[in-house]
């Protein structure tokens, strides 16, 4: 996305000349621009010609970024705080029974195991990687600390050996599972003192590597962010390890013995994560999934000992997914993995899941049911959304917004205006009702301006009853103040339900952390 502030200047160089003053400046970038028409005098000459409206333009426009940098760094230190607390009382004003205060021990413990999980990777530095990946080695005479593998060794200065959540020893990681830890890894590495990044030859080797990975990224149709996935970074780091003269795989024993090498492990792993099975229990996750052209499968996943496998999916295109049917399919796989090793079953927040999981933890009184934490606040911002104010403010923006991409002309229009699209709400993810109106409210400076400029008052749009809705509703600044207090009512939850649905697999002491976050917002 281009800044705005380009509309009122072209770059030179690093820096930028002003089409008002034609003030030249080499270096800089768009922010001294901004300052220079802000008026700021911060390092750099005010412009004496730039219009009124302009100027305040930016002046909000930098005010508002300097408070989000400040928020974010707010946050960050709050979830220091929180992380270093031995103690964080939640509500001490309130009163509580005493199954509250058990509720509350669990929480403080759970914090507790967080901090001084976060105070032992302060002390281990960048050769701590939580998890289950592989390490490069350990210091002599030091923690003695190898990836995540921390057997026996002690924290520099507590004078014990380490608590028993840090001692996973490497043999119980699955190699596909180190390996996938192997890419994330962000130790240190030696590097060579000839071709280092600081080195012109480093230098353009990087440059040579990225432009021929790119070609083959584009050649084949592959996403230039799949180079982001774990094991195409394991992939690499192992070419580079094993050097120049190795014969490269062809596409043949890819698809052939190297698939049928990588099946055969996959297996074993599962033999003997099933053996380990009965001493840390099974939690079993389920889920339905229909696609767009409104074919249905459920797939279960199951959990143990720090590693999840798929295990199955169900075709349920021609199917009623009542509790009936749910409690069937659901049972079958618990009885496949042994009932009794199953502890925990996770769905999401439906009625026909809650019905056929209730009936099954009556059957097996040692299995519990956990709704999906995501599911479960989607259904909170669903409830909220119905509240009268939020109702009113969600359909009024929702009834501009299709207005606006009703028509081709309009819509291309707006899109000039503003410089990007409006992120379009989801039926069924109530979230994205508050994501919609995020992205609108970022742009109110551009779409008043374009509501009242000529450009637009000229058009046939203007005249019609939507027009001047549309006009009347986004050049009041009681309309979007209340867009701002609804966003500003549901953004902890909401921030919490973007943490929750994300793709990183956060820990409980994680959640517990975001939640405290959360409730301090």
């Amino acid at each position: 996305m281009v800044d705005p502030v380009w509309e009122y200047g072209q770059k030179y160089k690093s820096g930028f000349i002003c089409k008002y003053c034609r003030e030249t400046k080499s270096g800089g970038g768009a922010t001294r621009f901004k300052e220079h028409l802000a008026q700021r005098d911060h390092d750099v000459k005010d412009c004496p010609s730039v219009p009124p409206e302009v100027k305040t333009f930016f002046i909000e426009h930098l005010d508002r970024n300097k408070a989000r940098a400040s928020a974010r760094a707010r946050e960050k230190l709050l979830r220091d705080a929180a992380a270093r607390a031995p103690h964080i009382d939640l509500d001490p004003e309130e009163e509580v029974g005493q199954g509250q205060y058990d509720e509350d021990a669990e929480l403080q413990a759970t914090l507790r195991q967080s901090w001084e999980e976060y105070d032992f990777m302060q002390r281990a530095g960048p050769h701590y990687d939580r998890g289950g990946g592989s390490g490069s080695g350990s210091r002599a005479g030091g923690s003695g600390v190898r990836g995540s593998g921390v057997r026996g060794s002690r924290v520099a200065g507590s004078g014990g050996p380490l608590p028993s959540m840090f001692t996973r020893s490497q043999s119980h990681v699955p190699e596909r599972v180190r390996d996938y830890h192997l890419g994330l890894s962000s130790a240190p590495r030696q590097q060579r003192i000839d071709t280092g990044p600081w080195t012109v030859k480093g230098k353009t080797s990087r440059e040579l590597l990225g432009r021929a990975w790119a070609k083959a990224c584009h050649a084949v149709g592959i996403p230039g962010q799949k180079v982001d996935d774990p094991y195409f970074k394991a992939a690499i780091m192992e070419t580079q390890k094993q050097g120049v003269g190795i014969k490269i795989p062809t596409g043949r024993e890819i698809d052939g013995k190297y698939l049928d090498e990588n099946v055969k492990e996959i297996e074993t792993e599962i033999e003997k994560w099933k053996k380990d099975c009965d001493e840390c229990g099974v939690t079993l996750m389920c889920d339905s999934w229909t696609g767009p052209m409104r074919n249905s499968v459920i797939n279960f996943l199951v959990y143990s000992g720090g590693t999840m496998y798929f295990m199955k999916s169900v075709d349920a295109i021609d199917k009623i997914q009542d509790y009936q049917y749910l409690l069937k399919k659901i049972k079958a796989v618990v009885m496949k993995l042994g009932y009794h090793n199953v502890v925990q079953i996770v769905t999401d927040n439906g009625s026909n899941y809650k019905k056929a999981c209730e009936i099954l933890t009556d059957r097996f009184p040692h299995m519990a049911w956990q709704p999906c934490l995501a599911h479960t606040i989607n259904l909170m911002l669903k409830d909220i959304g119905k509240w009268p104010e939020h109702e009113a403010c969600i359909q009024s923006a929702q009834k501009i917004c299709s207005w606006l991409y009703n028509s081709n002309s309009l819509h291309s229009m707006m899109r000039q205006a503003i410089g990007r699209e409006l992120v379009k709400w989801n039926a069924t993810r109530f979230g994205t009702n508050y994501m919609f109106l995020k992205s609108m409210f970022k742009k109110k400076d551009q779409f008043m301006a374009w509501l009242i400029s000529p450009e637009f008052r000229n058009t046939r749009f203007f005249k019609t009853e939507m027009g001047r809705y549309a006009f009347d509703s986004m050049c009041s600044l009681d309309w979007w103040n209340n867009l701002e207090w609804v966003i500003n009512d549901v953004e902890p939850l909401y921030m919490f339900l973007r943490f929750a649905d994300s793709d990183k697999n956060p820990n409980l002491g994680d959640v517990t952390l975001e939640y405290q976050n959360m409730r301090n917002k």
